[in-house]
């Protein structure tokens, strides 16, 4: 994937990607809706070495480095509300459509689902109600392709989005975070200013705030579209229209708002283990989900032990704590010195 799709995403959902390095003190990536805006940009305090300006221009991935600031041009539609595409490089191009159900139209290709505007907000808030529900998710969101835009906005702590993260500059130089997005300053404000005005001004959708668990239906999305990724179907997330083992009961609800706590799933005879923070994705057998499930949903070994045999659960939470994936919130036991693969592994037992 050319680093700049890596950016585009970064800024379009809100969401730090992985590894990628930072500039300090300032933005990781600005968007321009106007290229006349770049000279302002480049002399004012919110670009340094690392940061990364996305400008309009005839001609995609057109690459210039001004003392450490890279500068790359694309053509078409970035910082619309509606449909639009921008290529950002001669192979990759990045589509954007408002979030609609049901999502009969298959994307084109990498596509940001934007919730602008009271419609898109309903359809997403019902897609997630359907999920919770009824362990229904929704094909568009989910497919490989596709990102959500604007997590925080979402549901999804606020923990890595901000200025220090992505910028948006109109054309008269007002600076928000993202296309519509409220004012937080102008070409003449430093970072600390944005990210205080940011801060004071983000407040929830009522609708949103009062559905407490959708952070976590993001972590479930995301770990659903990576296990369609590979190619999975008929996915069933636990916790999540019931458990895979009812026997937990109602009760069971230690993993239903906490965001970082891995997702387990379910495709016909396969389950896996998904972990929000790292997308690394390991491999269970029946009884090690099983032990999984209880101990997500309990929040302890003990109480796991009452649903899964006991020594399974102790097995699983151990091995799981111990590669640096928690089933529980109680800290994890100290590594065991043994290299761990890191996208995909196989736990047996």
């Amino acid at each position: 994937m050319p680093f700049i799709a890596v950016a585009a995403i970064e800024w379009g959902t809100g969401r730090p990607w992985p590894g990628r390095p930072r500039p300090h003190g300032a933005p990781a990536t600005v968007v321009l809706a106007d290229a006349a805006t770049l000279p302002r940009l480049l002399a004012s305090a919110l670009t340094a070495a690392g940061t990364t300006v996305l400008v309009p221009h005839t001609e995609p991935g057109i690459t210039t480095d001004h003392d450490g600031v890279t500068v790359v041009t694309y053509e078409g539609d970035l910082t619309g509300d509606g449909n639009g595409e921008a290529g950002l490089h001669p192979d990759f191009y990045l589509h954007t459509r408002p979030y609609e159900r049901p999502g009969h139209r298959p994307p084109l290709g990498p596509t940001l689902l934007r919730t602008d505007g009271d419609a898109g907000l309903e359809a997403y808030l019902a897609d997630a109600d359907q999920a919770r529900g009824e362990g229904d998710f929704a094909a568009l969101p989910t497919h490989p392709v596709v990102r959500l835009a604007d997590h925080c906005a979402l549901g999804a702590t606020p923990d890595g989005d901000g200025p220090l993260l992505r910028l948006h500059v109109t054309s008269d130089g007002t600076v928000s975070t993202t296309p519509g997005g409220a004012p937080l300053g102008d070409l003449g404000s430093t970072p600390g200013e944005l990210d205080r005005a940011w801060r004071a001004g983000r407040a929830p959708h009522a609708e949103v705030a009062r559905r407490p668990w959708l952070g976590r239906y993001l972590a479930a999305v995301d770990a659903v579209r990576a296990a369609r990724a590979r190619g999975l179907d008929r996915v069933r997330v636990s916790g999540f229209g019931g458990r895979l083992n009812p026997a937990l009961g109602e009760d069971a609800t230690a993993d239903s708002t906490d965001p970082t706590l891995p997702v387990l799933l379910r495709s016909d005879d396969r389950a896996l283990v998904h972990d929000p923070r790292t997308g690394r994705a390991v491999a269970l057998s029946t009884d090690a989900a099983r032990a999984a499930e209880a101990l997500l949903a309990t929040g302890g070994a003990d109480r796991a032990a009452r649903h899964a045999d006991p020594g399974t659960v102790a097995a699983v939470d151990a091995w799981f704590g111990a590669t640096g994936i928690p089933l529980t919130p109680a800290p994890a036991p100290a590594p065991t010195g043994r290299t761990v693969p890191h996208r995909f592994e196989e736990l047996a037992r």
